[in-house]
């Protein structure tokens, strides 16, 4: 499986807002909440879910995802906000409507085109880590502080930094859910 993390961005989201990300192929996609909380829900008819402080959301076959300050709150396409806020892609995007605040790193791993792996076609729609959860797992809070804390520094060569760091975080994740699977 040849796989590339990269990070799409930091994020300093205030209440109310809502980021809707469309559906891409040979991608999966990954938001670690570094403050605050957010709602994710993945494609039209799922139901919502929480993301506390510390949790990691992977959304494994690039399917298409809400990310909100609350389940109602409308949601505005990723590539309209980004452009809406003149975002270039080099240090945090702003947006919402100036209340409360979530923090998070955004990012996704790339797969090869031609080549579907088993492992992959078997994941489920969503894997959610809760940061709580992550005694059992040291090394994935370690992982998880170190990316926010990079993307939050945004220092010389910290962009690669946190897309190794992805890498490594997708591979223990994996790892991690064939175990209790």
């Amino acid at each position: 499986l040849k796989l590339r993390g990269n990070l799409y961005f930091r994020t300093d989201l205030s209440s109310p807002w809502g980021i809707y990300v469309a559906a891409e192929s040979n991608i999966a996609r990954f938001h670690v909440v570094i403050s605050g909380q957010c709602w994710l829900k993945i494609g039209e008819d799922a139901e919502a879910f929480l993301l506390s402080e510390g949790d990691l959301a992977i959304v494994p076959h690039g399917n298409s995802h809400y990310l909100t300050d609350a389940p109602q709150t409308p949601s505005r396409p990723l590539e309209d906000v980004l452009k809406e806020q003149k975002f270039t892609g080099e240090g945090t995007l702003l947006y919402g409507g100036g209340g409360s605040t979530t923090g998070l790193v955004c990012g996704f791993f790339s797969f090869d085109d031609d080549v579907v792996h088993p492992l992959i076609k078997t994941l489920p729609r969503k894997i959610h880590v809760k940061g709580s959860e992550t005694l059992n797992f040291i090394w994935l809070d370690a992982v998880m502080k170190f990316i926010g804390s990079e993307a939050t520094a945004n220092d010389l060569g910290s962009r690669a930094i946190t897309e190794r760091l992805s890498e490594i975080l997708f591979i223990q994740v994996i790892r991690a859910y064939s175990i209790v699977a």
